[in-house]
Order: C-alpha cells, then sequence, then structure tokens
C-alpha cells in the first residue's frame, strides 16, 4: 500500500475521497473492512463523522494479525501441545523440588529449549535474520514471516500450558526482568526488583525511540533486536540513566553483564502429587525424552501443515487483493511452502 501522498492531520472527506489518494477501487462491505484494516497496519488514524484523518504514519508497517483459526481449532492445537508441555513444565519443576528450590527463574528461549519446543539455532537465526536467510539461500521476507509467526505462537502455546496449571493453583508465574552480574569467575543472576525493573523499562523506552519503534515486537519485527540489546546494556553499564532525574541516586550494579526477560515461578509440594496422578510426573529418563521428542514432532508436523494452509489462504486472498494493490507477492511465490518448512526444519526440528 503505498501511502506517500497521505499527510498528517488532513481531515479526508470520506472513505472514496481516500481510495481515490490511494488509487485503489472504492469497494464496499467486507472489501472496504479489509482495505481499512490494511491501512491500520502502514497509519494510525481516526473518523470524524465521515471524515478520516491520519494520526501517524508508520516508518514501519505493523505485522498482519491473522485473526482466522482461532477458537475451536485454535483450542484443539493448544490441548495436542499441553498434554507434552504440562507434563515437561511440572517435570523441570519437580527436579528442582527435589533440590528444596520451591522458586526458579528462567529465561523465555531457555525454558523452550529445555522442553525441545526450538532447537539449538533458534535464537541466532532470531537475532540476525540476515545471516539465516544468506545461509539458507532464501528471501529475507520467508525468513521474517517464519520468525514472526513461530515466535508469537511458540510464546501463545507456552504460556497457556503455564496458565493451565496456574488454575490448578500448582504455580503462580509471571514475567520478569533478569540480571546478570559478574563476580569473580562466577555469574550470578537475580530478578530484579520494582525499582531495577523500572529502571530498566525507562531506559527500553528510550531506545526504542531512537529506533523509532513503537513496542518491542516491532523491534524484533524489524530486525533491531540486537542493537536494542546492546544499547540497553551499554546504557546500564555507562550509567547513562543517571541523567535522568529519578535514577540520578541509583548506585548502579556492580559487576552488571546484561539482562534478560524470563519467567518466574512459584510453586508448591503438591505438583509432585498431580505428577504421580497424571503418569508419575517425575519422569523416567526415557519416559522424558519420549515426551520431547514426541512434542517436537507434533510441533513439526503442525507447523509444517499450517504452512500449506496459509499458503492457500494467501491465494485465496490473493484474488481480492491483487486489484487493491495491496497484496504481498512474496506469500504466493513458488517457493514458499518449501521455504517456511525449510526454515521449520532449521530452527524447530529436534
Amino acid at each position: 500500500m503505498n501511502i506517500d501522498k497521505l499527510e498528517v492531520n488532513y481531515p479526508y472527506k470520506n472513505y472514496n475521497h481516500l481510495c481515490q489518494l490511494l488509487n485503489i477501487p472504492s469497494i464496499r462491505g467486507n472489501t472496504k473492512k479489509k482495505v481499512l484494516n490494511e491501512l491500520a497496519r502502514y497509519v494510525k488514524f481516526h473518523n470524524e463523522g465521515q471524515k478520516i484523518i491520519i494520526d501517524e504514519k508508520y516508518q514501519i508497517p505493523k505485522p498482519k494479525i491473522d485473526k482466522r483459526g482461532r477458537g475451536e481449532n485454535s483450542r484443539a492445537a493448544n490441548t495436542i501441545y499441553g498434554k507434552y508441555i504440562d507434563k515437561l513444565i511440572l517435570d523441570v519443576l519437580a527436579q528442582n523440588l527435589e533440590k528444596n528450590m520451591k522458586t526458579v527463574s528462567f529465561s523465555k528461549f531457555v525454558l523452550l529449549r529445555e522442553l525441545e519446543m526450538i532447537n539449538q539455532d533458534y535464537t541466532k537465526g532470531l537475532d540476525n535474520k540476515g545471516k539465516a536467510a544468506e545461509l539458507l539461500n532464501m528471501n529475507l521476507v520467508h525468513v521474517e514471516d517464519f520468525f514472526n509467526n513461530s515466535y508469537s505462537k511458540l510464546k501463545k502455546t507456552l504460556e497457556s500450558s503455564l496458565n493451565r496449571l496456574s488454575c490448578k493453583s500448582l504455580i503462580t508465574w509471571k514475567p520478569v526482568i533478569i540480571i546478570v552480574i559478574q563476580n569473580g569467575n562466577e555469574r550470578e543472576t537475580h530478578v530484579a526488583d520494582d525499582y531495577e525493573e523500572r529502571l530498566i523499562t525507562s531506559l527500553e523506552v528510550i531506545t526504542m525511540k531512537e529506533l523509532k519503534c513503537s513496542d518491542r515486537r516491532e523491534v524484533v519485527i524489524s530486525s533491531k533486536w540486537s542493537e536494542f540489546k546492546n544499547r540497553v546494556n551499554k546504557m546500564v553499564k555507562d550509567q547513562e540513566y543517571k541523567e535522568l532525574e529519578k535514577f540520578k541516586d541509583f548506585e548502579g550494579f556492580e559487576g552488571f553483564k546484561y539482562y534478560y526477560r524470563g519467567y518466574k515461578f512459584n510453586y508448591n509440594d503438591f505438583i509432585i502429587e498431580e505428577l504421580e496422578r497424571v503418569n508419575r510426573y517425575l519422569l523416567e529418563y526415557d519416559d522424558r525424552l519420549k515426551t520431547k521428542r514426541d512434542l517436537n514432532e507434533t510441533l513439526v508436523t503442525n507447523y509444517k501443515a499450517s504452512n500449506k494452509t496459509r499458503f492457500s489462504r494467501n491465494v485465496e486472498d490473493k484474488k481480492i487483493c491483487d486489484e487493491l494493490s495491496i497484496f504481498q507477492p512474496h506469500k504466493v511465490s513458488a517457493s514458499y511452502v518449501k521455504d517456511h518448512d525449510l526454515l521449520v526444519d532449521k530452527y524447530i526440528k529436534n
């Protein structure tokens, strides 16, 4: 969609007027909704009667959210994965419970890797999509599509399991910021307290503004995640936060290395009873490996099936969107399914 002719704060008299400037036919009904939904990816706007006023033009279009496939199918997918994930999460916690640790924290990607929902290459590809596209000799847009889709699905699937266990009052969990400190030859971690969280998030806001991104998801999509992390870490190390009035008296983190986002878990002894009820939750070694393998194989199979389904939907959408000049050609390219299947094998399959 070409928004070059649109001006911020100018009152376009109606939908037809806007379509003329965008050089697309002013078709009504469901197609009008598609056009306005697509426009909302490129600009922020509001209506005053029939008038449409552009509030802001985004430098980077927001990701397209496909609402199809939710409801029963989505719940069914969560159930398929959940029977593995719930079991493995409780197994991890039960192993820590044996060490008398009832509160633990994990990086999101460490936990996903522990459950074998991703492999060891996933974070490398996520951090450097350009290099991944070069190594696999494929269109960068396909790599970006894969990581944007898979990251959202993995996070949603994992947190669905955490919520199920929380509903049983077996655990409480919450997203946290974790600080890594170098103490001599040892590295120590601690969960940031409220003050430290405010400091880190304040520096993140400043950095997002510098990178012209509205939120962290946009940072990831625009392939600026490594730059974002490095900038914020440097600001903490160099104590640049002292330039901010509310943090000028903070003495800093001695030996600060970096920070990351993760999950903090609190859990009780009843997880052992729950483990025994489901299948002796403190899994035997072979059972643990089999459960991880079954989960990974299920993810790979379903992700590849989703690639074919998404491609078929793209072909359907193209029939309408072609004449509106808003469709992205890479979504119906001959290599779409093959490339996405290869990415699943490269970054998900174990």
